[in-house]
């Protein structure tokens, strides 16, 4: 269930967080990281 829509809706929220923080590269890493 979770992994289901973690891909997808992450992404775009990960895509939205690493812009508002302007670090596409840090905002990755940490969602990254919290999936993992």
């Amino acid at each position: 269930m979770y992994r289901h829509v973690s891909k997808k809706y992450l992404q775009a929220y990960a895509d939205e967080f690493a812009w508002r923080c302007k670090y596409r590269s840090v905002g990755n890493r940490i969602f990254y990281t919290l999936l993992k």
